[in-house]
């Protein structure tokens, strides 16, 4: 894979676009679409040609995102609630006990996990997973005292992994009935992953787990987030290092530095896929690009804090704080990281810059 040296990395973006406010989930759809959804509650599309195709305001935080054909499901503030995919119509809205969080598509019914934080206690009190139809009737809802801090469907099942008192796995059935598992670890379940083979949660105390309860590693530091890559898995460590690994186990490579806020495997560079860093200084965000099998460092650039990405083997995508959502893309990527680049890249005329800054936001209206 060619290297780029200082390749302005935001100008070989494909795309850059703003949402008007900061960016707080994204979603792509393998058609090529990209919707971005804000802090305060707008929620806009863009085709894969970067057309906005509709504009909402979903009236607070959109946090994550799920379809299932037509139907575009979305957590906003304390609802779930579902959207017209082809329009952005608002199809039906359901208020949640406290905050409505991640959700996922499970045997044609939507999953929704909520949670109540207590301010006092500095802790959650309580969360649910509730369980709608398409075209919203609650089937049921799920109570426990545990956190759950990743839920996804593993072809019949639907697992959550669990914070304190109960930590390990939740296995819940069709009628919202829990069976509790133990992982390889005791500590809380901080995050987790379904990857093509087999599913690994992160833990507070640095163990990393299968969902089968073996251990696949033991880091000095809390998990923060993982991720599935074509050589392994990538986990993030909450002392800033982001260390890769082989599906057995084994490290590839490691890279230390400021705290990170989200990495995902990225687009394919030639022939060789990317790994992608954001990290935060407490001033600026910082984007690192690395080879995802060797570690080695293509690109990074400065930016606000980056809030969300979403990648794929065409496509990587970030959502930022300024508003801003940039992505770029496969082949126009390996086009520039090829071209002979000079050292130093030429200084940019502020009014050009301001000029395209004002195209942007008129063709974002």
């Amino acid at each position: 894979m060619p290297t780029a040296g200082n390749m302005d990395l935001e100008a070989a973006a494909w795309m850059v676009r703003s949402l008007g406010q900061c960016v707080s989930s994204l979603f792509q759809s393998q058609e090529g679409d990209l919707i971005a959804g804000g802090w305060d509650g707008r929620m806009r599309m863009w085709n894969s040609q970067g057309d906005v195709i509709w504009t909402i305001e979903a009236g607070d935080r959109v946090s994550d995102f799920a379809r299932q054909g037509d139907y575009l499901f979305a957590t906003c503030g304390l609802h779930v609630t579902a959207f017209s995919y082809s329009d952005g119509e608002q199809l039906w809205s359901h208020a949640l006990e406290g905050s409505a969080d991640e959700l996922t598509i499970h045997n044609d019914r939507v999953m929704v996990v909520s949670s109540v934080y207590d301010i006092e206690h500095n802790d959650f009190l309580e969360s649910a997973v509730w369980c709608y139809s398409f075209t919203g009737e609650l089937q049921w809802v799920s109570r426990m005292s545990e956190r759950p801090w990743t839920i996804f469907s593993i072809k019949n099942e639907l697992i959550i992994g669990l914070g304190r008192p109960q930590c390990g796995l939740g296995v819940i059935g069709d009628d919202g009935s829990i069976k509790y598992k133990q992982l390889a670890s005791e500590s809380p379940v901080m995050c987790g992953v379904n990857g093509a083979t087999k599913q690994l949660f992160g833990h507070a105390d640095g163990t990393i787990s299968t969902g089968k309860g073996k251990l696949i590693t033991k880091q000095e530091h809390g998990i923060e987030s993982l991720s599935c890559t074509s050589h392994g898995f990538v986990c993030a460590l909450d002392d800033g290092k982001i260390a890769a690994y082989d599906p057995k186990g084994k490290i590839m490579w490691s890279n230390a530095g400021h705290p990170i806020v989200e990495q995902a495997e990225g687009c394919i560079i030639g022939e060789e896929n990317s790994h992608w860093t954001a990290r935060w200084d407490g001033l600026k965000g910082h984007l690192e690009v690395h080879n995802s099998l060797t570690g080695e460092m293509l690109a990074n650039m400065q930016s606000s804090q980056i809030r969300s990405m979403q990648g794929n083997s065409q496509t990587l995508a970030i959502g930022c704080d300024d508003g801003q959502v940039i992505l770029w893309q496969s082949e126009l990527l390996t086009r520039r990281f090829s071209e002979d680049l000079p050292a130093q890249q030429p200084s940019v005329d502020s009014r050009k810059s301001a000029l395209q800054a004002k195209l942007r936001a008129l063709r974002d209206k």
